[in-house]
């Protein structure tokens, strides 16, 4: 009995369909697997995410008081505190999540906001890189002043991520304001440096960043040299022994506010207003009127 194989024809035909077939099939799992992946990343974002809030509990000192403000740390002392795994991979590419993966806190509307600053490393040994702990807190607080102060940079120990001591000699830093690299932190002007620490060990490189808060909670001060006395209908002139200062080094110019003096005999107030960049304060004076 003889067998019939396919004609040329047929096995054109099948592999026509079976590549139209894998036309269609191929981008519908290369998408599945990237929405897989990217779900996966999303969970491990949130675990760290879960780690860094553990951490903020039993460190609930270093948490930011101002609306707004800031404070970083870093995926390695989640590591080393025993808050997450030591090999937590990124599912995108299978790599390492660094030490050096930065964990920010920012203070909005009463609640912290945590975002994760995702760095891979490029094979396993590199878990291992330096891990820094910078002396004080995450973020530094400076109040603006013109006494000349110098902002000191604090010092920092460098570890193996199994504890090991490294010499400080391994570490350097730099001070960034804006995007230019400065000599050191200027305390009578307001702003924002970052410091950042670089820790290089054995063919490993641990970087870390410090953020020093240049800012003014202090009001300005209104200097009156005394209360004005007049006669009525003269011209008054409300400038007269009035001074303002301010931590922050800015001249400031009050504003007046004499609707409330009268035309007639009495004694009434005027009010001045002083304010800087961050700050407001208001102080009245007294006006006596005679004939």
């Amino acid at each position: 009995m003889n067998k019939k194989g396919f004609t040329l024809a047929e096995l054109m035909g099948v592999i026509i369909i079976l590549g139209v077939v894998m036309l269609i099939i191929i981008p519908v799992v290369d998408k599945v697997i990237k929405s897989s992946k990217e779900t996966a990343y999303n969970a491990q974002v949130e675990r760290i995410k879960k780690a860094a809030s553990d951490w903020a509990i039993t460190n609930v000192r270093y948490l930011p008081d101002n609306e707004g403000d800031s404070f970083i740390i870093y995926l390695g002392e989640l590591k080393t505190g025993g808050f997450i795994d030591f090999d937590i991979k990124n599912p995108k590419n299978n790599k390492i999540i660094s030490n050096n993966t930065s964990i920010t806190f920012t203070k909005k509307n009463n609640d912290y906001v945590i975002d994760v600053n995702v760095i891979d490393i490029d094979n396993a040994n590199s878990v291992n890189a330096p891990i820094l702990l910078i002396e004080g807190n995450i973020i530094d607080y400076v109040e603006v002043n013109q006494n000349g102060d110098i902002y000191t940079v604090p010092s920092a120990i460098a570890k193996t991520a199994s504890g090991d001591s490294i010499s400080s000699s391994y570490i350097s830093y730099q001070i960034i304001k804006g995007n230019n690299i400065v000599s050191g932190v200027d305390t009578s002007q307001i702003g924002m440096y970052k410091i950042i620490y670089t820790v290089t060990y054995e063919g490993q490189n641990g970087t870390y960043e410090k953020i020093v808060n240049v800012r003014d909670t202090t009001e300005p001060v209104i200097n009156i040299s005394s209360s004005i006395t007049a006669t009525v209908g003269s011209t008054i002139n409300y400038n007269t022994g009035v001074t303002v200062t301010d931590n922050s080094g800015e001249v400031i110019t009050p504003t007046i506010d004499s609707s409330k003096v009268g035309n007639t005999i009495g004694t009434y107030y005027v009010y001045y207003k002083a304010v800087d960049s961050s700050n407001e304060i208001t102080k009245q004076r007294e006006v006596i009127l005679h004939n």
